[in-house]
Protein backbone atom coordinates (compact mmCIF):
# COMPACT_ATOMS: atom_id res chain seq x y z
CA UNK A 1 0.00 0.00 0.00
CA UNK A 2 0.93 3.66 -0.02
CA UNK A 3 2.18 3.38 3.56
CA UNK A 4 4.70 0.66 2.70
CA UNK A 5 7.21 2.52 0.53
CA UNK A 6 7.19 6.16 1.60
CA UNK A 7 10.62 7.43 0.52
CA UNK A 8 13.48 6.45 -1.79
CA UNK A 9 15.33 5.17 1.29
CA UNK A 10 12.44 2.88 2.22
CA UNK A 11 12.27 1.69 -1.40
CA UNK A 12 15.97 0.73 -1.18
CA UNK A 13 15.30 -1.07 2.10
CA UNK A 14 12.38 -2.94 0.52
CA UNK A 15 14.59 -4.06 -2.35
CA UNK A 16 17.37 -5.07 0.01
CA UNK A 17 15.11 -7.06 2.37
CA UNK A 18 12.99 -8.80 -0.30
CA UNK A 19 15.63 -9.24 -2.98
CA UNK A 20 13.32 -7.81 -5.64
CA UNK A 21 12.12 -4.56 -7.11
CA UNK A 22 8.88 -3.09 -5.74
CA UNK A 23 7.38 -3.99 -9.14
CA UNK A 24 7.68 -7.47 -10.61
CA UNK A 25 5.71 -10.24 -12.28
CA UNK A 26 5.36 -14.00 -12.06
CA UNK A 27 3.43 -16.86 -13.61
CA UNK A 28 1.23 -19.34 -11.80
CA UNK A 29 -0.16 -22.17 -13.85
CA UNK A 30 -1.41 -20.50 -17.05
CA UNK A 31 -1.92 -17.04 -15.55
CA UNK A 32 0.41 -14.05 -15.33
CA UNK A 33 0.48 -11.71 -12.32
CA UNK A 34 1.94 -8.19 -12.40
CA UNK A 35 2.66 -6.22 -9.24
CA UNK A 36 3.17 -2.49 -9.83
CA UNK A 37 4.49 0.11 -7.40
CA UNK A 38 2.44 3.28 -7.54
CA UNK A 39 2.98 4.17 -3.88
CA UNK A 40 4.53 7.54 -4.73
CA UNK A 41 2.37 8.37 -7.78
CA UNK A 42 -0.92 10.09 -7.05
CA UNK A 43 -1.92 9.96 -10.72
CA UNK A 44 -1.03 7.84 -13.74
CA UNK A 45 1.00 10.70 -15.25
CA UNK A 46 3.30 10.59 -12.21
CA UNK A 47 4.32 6.95 -12.70
CA UNK A 48 8.02 6.23 -13.02
CA UNK A 49 8.84 6.07 -16.77
CA UNK A 50 11.26 3.18 -16.17
CA UNK A 51 8.47 1.14 -14.57
CA UNK A 52 6.13 1.96 -17.47
CA UNK A 53 8.73 0.70 -19.98
CA UNK A 54 9.18 -2.45 -17.89
CA UNK A 55 5.38 -2.98 -17.79
CA UNK A 56 5.01 -2.76 -21.56
CA UNK A 57 7.97 -5.09 -22.12
CA UNK A 58 6.52 -7.58 -19.63
CA UNK A 59 3.08 -7.51 -21.29
CA UNK A 60 4.56 -7.68 -24.79
CA UNK A 61 6.45 -10.88 -23.92
CA UNK A 62 3.33 -12.83 -22.91
CA UNK A 63 2.02 -15.62 -25.09
CA UNK A 64 -1.14 -17.71 -24.64
CA UNK A 65 -1.95 -16.85 -21.03
CA UNK A 66 -5.42 -17.74 -19.77
CA UNK A 67 -5.42 -14.62 -17.60
CA UNK A 68 -3.34 -11.53 -16.92
CA UNK A 69 -3.88 -9.85 -13.55
CA UNK A 70 -2.42 -6.49 -12.48
CA UNK A 71 -2.15 -5.32 -8.86
CA UNK A 72 -1.29 -1.82 -7.60
CA UNK A 73 -2.30 0.18 -4.57
CA UNK A 74 -3.80 3.40 -5.96
CA UNK A 75 -6.74 3.25 -8.39
CA UNK A 76 -6.01 5.33 -11.48
CA UNK A 77 -8.82 3.97 -13.65
CA UNK A 78 -11.73 5.99 -12.13
CA UNK A 79 -9.98 9.21 -13.19
CA UNK A 80 -9.09 7.89 -16.67
CA UNK A 81 -11.23 5.36 -18.53
CA UNK A 82 -13.87 5.50 -15.78
CA UNK A 83 -14.32 9.24 -16.34
CA UNK A 84 -14.20 9.00 -20.14
CA UNK A 85 -10.71 10.55 -20.26
CA UNK A 86 -7.54 9.36 -21.97
CA UNK A 87 -5.94 6.57 -19.94
CA UNK A 88 -2.48 5.29 -20.84
CA UNK A 89 -2.81 2.31 -18.49
CA UNK A 90 -6.15 1.23 -19.94
CA UNK A 91 -4.81 1.57 -23.49
CA UNK A 92 -1.88 -0.68 -22.58
CA UNK A 93 -4.10 -3.17 -20.73
CA UNK A 94 -6.53 -3.31 -23.64
CA UNK A 95 -3.75 -3.82 -26.20
CA UNK A 96 -2.31 -6.77 -24.27
CA UNK A 97 -5.65 -8.27 -23.17
CA UNK A 98 -5.32 -7.85 -19.40
CA UNK A 99 -8.09 -9.73 -17.59
CA UNK A 100 -8.40 -7.67 -14.40
CA UNK A 101 -6.79 -4.84 -12.46
CA UNK A 102 -6.92 -4.84 -8.64
CA UNK A 103 -6.31 -1.75 -6.52
CA UNK A 104 -7.07 -0.52 -3.01
CA UNK A 105 -6.49 2.79 -1.24
CA UNK A 106 -10.10 4.00 -0.87
CA UNK A 107 -11.25 1.54 1.84
CA UNK A 108 -14.45 0.97 -0.19
CA UNK A 109 -15.23 -1.57 -2.89
CA UNK A 110 -15.90 -0.53 -6.48
CA UNK A 111 -15.92 -2.60 -9.67
CA UNK A 112 -16.47 -1.75 -13.32
CA UNK A 113 -15.75 -3.39 -16.67
CA UNK A 114 -14.31 -1.38 -19.56
CA UNK A 115 -13.51 -3.03 -22.91
CA UNK A 116 -13.69 -6.45 -21.26
CA UNK A 117 -11.23 -5.57 -18.47
CA UNK A 118 -12.53 -5.88 -14.90
CA UNK A 119 -11.29 -2.98 -12.71
CA UNK A 120 -11.61 -3.46 -8.95
CA UNK A 121 -10.97 -1.19 -5.99
CA UNK A 122 -10.89 -3.42 -2.92
CA UNK A 123 -12.43 -2.14 0.25
CA UNK A 124 -11.17 -2.41 3.77
CA UNK A 125 -10.49 -5.70 5.48
CA UNK A 126 -9.93 -4.02 8.84
CA UNK A 127 -8.89 -0.38 8.50
CA UNK A 128 -11.39 2.46 8.82
CA UNK A 129 -14.32 2.54 6.40
CA UNK A 130 -14.84 5.69 4.38
CA UNK A 131 -18.11 7.17 3.20
CA UNK A 132 -17.24 8.13 -0.35
CA UNK A 133 -14.78 9.43 -2.90
CA UNK A 134 -14.57 12.21 -5.42
CA UNK A 135 -15.62 9.97 -8.32
CA UNK A 136 -19.00 8.49 -9.13
CA UNK A 137 -18.76 4.72 -8.64
CA UNK A 138 -20.84 2.30 -6.59
CA UNK A 139 -19.17 1.59 -3.26
CA UNK A 140 -19.65 -1.26 -0.81
CA UNK A 141 -19.01 0.26 2.60
CA UNK A 142 -18.35 -2.83 4.75
CA UNK A 143 -15.39 -5.01 5.73
CA UNK A 144 -14.67 -7.43 2.92
CA UNK A 145 -12.36 -9.51 0.81
CA UNK A 146 -12.56 -10.74 -2.74
CA UNK A 147 -12.59 -14.46 -3.46
CA UNK A 148 -11.40 -15.03 -7.03
CA UNK A 149 -11.53 -18.38 -8.80
CA UNK A 150 -9.97 -18.96 -12.18
CA UNK A 151 -11.42 -22.09 -13.79
CA UNK A 152 -10.89 -23.17 -17.39
CA UNK A 153 -9.67 -19.69 -18.27
CA UNK A 154 -12.74 -18.03 -16.74
CA UNK A 155 -12.30 -15.31 -14.12
CA UNK A 156 -14.95 -15.69 -11.39
CA UNK A 157 -14.85 -13.04 -8.58
CA UNK A 158 -17.09 -13.03 -5.50
CA UNK A 159 -17.20 -10.21 -2.96
CA UNK A 160 -17.29 -11.66 0.57
CA UNK A 161 -18.59 -10.26 3.86
CA UNK A 162 -18.80 -12.29 7.07
CA UNK A 163 -19.56 -15.50 5.19
CA UNK A 164 -21.83 -13.93 2.58
CA UNK A 165 -21.10 -13.57 -1.11
CA UNK A 166 -22.40 -10.97 -3.56
CA UNK A 167 -22.47 -11.13 -7.37
CA UNK A 168 -20.34 -8.42 -8.95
Amino acid sequence: GNHDITTPEVRNLFTQKTGRNPYYSFDFQNSHFIILDNTQASYADKMDPEQMKWLEKDLKGLKNKAGIYVFMHRPFWPFGVGAGRPDKFHDLFKRYKVTAVFTGHWHNYASEVYDGIRYVVMGSSGAELRGGTEVNVSLANFYQYLWVTVRDGNFLPALMRAGNSFDI
